[in-house]
This record gives structure tokens, sequence and C-alpha cells, in this order.
């Protein structure tokens, strides 16, 4: 599997192309109160899921939706990560692609916005473990169908080194 890192905000990361955008939610961030709506069409969807309570408050919660106007990724799941720990951000993943498990996901977006570093590090690790398929012995086995991950985080340089630790280890176990 390929991880991708990439600088994007959340307008940005709309315009990427991707079977399953996944975006992380702190819920510091949905408490934070603000008056005007984003422009964006993802910022604008997330505001008003926020504004109309349509998300509980915890992590692993999560708020799916289907071909958004103007964002290019056909599936997108709004997830709550709690408090943005490492342990929170893991439970939020794992709730996420739960619900992406049955459709044929061959790329997937994780907007991990201003996470921390081991928050990031448990989001690449926990796509690796819930994506793995066993192959090895198995006569007629279906390999992993996603190929390929862009981690969308507000700052590259600063998370470079922590992918590619966390890169390192997938490295080690496959």
């Amino acid at each position: 599997m390929n991880f991708e890192l990439q600088s994007l905000s959340l307008p940005l990361v709309a315009d990427v192309a991707a079977d399953a955008l996944v975006l992380l939610w702190p819920d510091e961030a949905a408490s934070a109160k603000s008056k005007t709506a984003p422009k964006d069409p993802l910022g604008q969807w997330v505001h008003e899921a926020l504004a109309a309570k349509d998300l509980d408050e915890g992590a692993g919660q999560c708020l799916p939706a289907h071909r958004l106007p103007g964002v290019k990724a056909r599936r997108v799941v709004l997830v709550r990560t709690g408090d943005g720990s490492a342990p929170q951000v893991r439970k939020a993943v794992l709730a996420a692609m739960g619900l992406l498990k049955g459709g044929a996901v061959k790329t997937l977006a994780l907007c991990a916005g201003a996470a921390s570093g081991s928050a990031v590090a448990a989001a690449v690790q926990c796509v690796a473990d819930v994506s793995y398929t066993y192959t090895t012995t198995k006569s007629k086995g279906k390999p992993r169908a996603l190929q390929k991950v862009i981690l969308a985080v507000n700052d590259k340089a600063a998370f470079a080194a922590i992918v590619e630790q966390a890169k390192a280890k997938l490295a080690e176990v496959a």
C-alpha cells in the first residue's frame, strides 16, 4: 500500500481524486462556534452537520455522505476523534473504515488536519491494519483492495518523519 503525505486544507481536500474521503474531526474543533459558514462545499457540509448536531460527540461517531456536490470523492465520512489522542483517533478510523469496508475503495483520502504526530501515526497504522488481507497460503487469496492512501495534513514537513516511521513499521510486518 502506498501512503502519500500532502499539505492540504479542507477546501483543497475536496479536489482530491479518491474513492473515499475520511475527515477526522476533534470534538474541540466541533465545539468552536463559527457564525459564518465556509464558502467551500466540504466545509459548508461539515459546518451544517455540526450546527444541526447531526453528529454526536465522542470518538468513532460517524456521518457518511455519498456524492457530495463539489467533492470529487464518491464517499465522504465525517468522523469525530474525541480529544484527538492516538487511541481516540484509532477508534475513529476503525469506525470510518468499517463504513467503507463493503465498497471497492482503491484510493482513500484521509484528512487529519492539525492532528498530533502520534494521532497521525495511529491513523496510518489503523488504515493498514483494517485493510490487510492474508494471502500467503490461500490458493485464491484476494489482495488488499486499498492501494493508495493520501494523508492530508496542514503541515507536511511536520509529519514527514512520523509518517516515514509508521511506513517503516508496516514494511517490517508485511
